[in-house]
């Protein structure tokens, strides 16, 4: 059972603001079930966003903030009824994205992947990437 709501706003010109969330009620319903949760489901999961296009450069600027909720990343099985219940802790991280528009069929872009450098784990003792940055040219035709 779950419940996903997205919404965008456009406040001004070359301005949009995101908002996504979920709501996750993930349950085992197996009839050999030792527990009822769920491994790596978060209950909560919310997405921010930001984007603008500078006019006067016709530059964009984005930033994207994800917000993870605990989740369980080991949970007690029917071949192992004794394994603990490990969660891995909520997390928030933001990326950033500048990019240009040049030549008709090409974007050059700057991004910074977790910008705050935020420990987080994706998934129990195996971190996420700290502060990242990539820098590239994007081809479309």
């Amino acid at each position: 059972l779950g419940v996903e709501v997205n919404a965008r706003y456009y406040p001004i010109d070359n301005l949009t603001l995101s908002l996504d969330y979920t709501y996750n009620y993930a349950r085992d319903r197996s009839d050999d079930r030792v527990t009822d949760r769920v491994v790596d489901i978060p209950e909560h999961k919310l997405g921010v966003g930001l984007d603008y296009l500078v006019p006067t450069i016709l530059t964009r600027i984005q930033l994207r903030g994800i917000y993870i909720g605990q989740r369980y990343s080991q949970l007690p099985t029917v071949s192992d009824p004794d394994d603990p219940a490990v969660k891995v802790n909520d997390s928030f991280v933001l990326n950033s994205r500048i990019s240009r528009e040049f030549a008709e069929h090409y974007e050059a872009y700057l991004e910074v992947n977790n910008v705050f450098d935020t420990d987080y784990e994706s998934e129990k003792d195996y971190p996420g990437p700290g502060r990242n940055f990539l820098l590239g040219i994007t081809a479309r035709f």
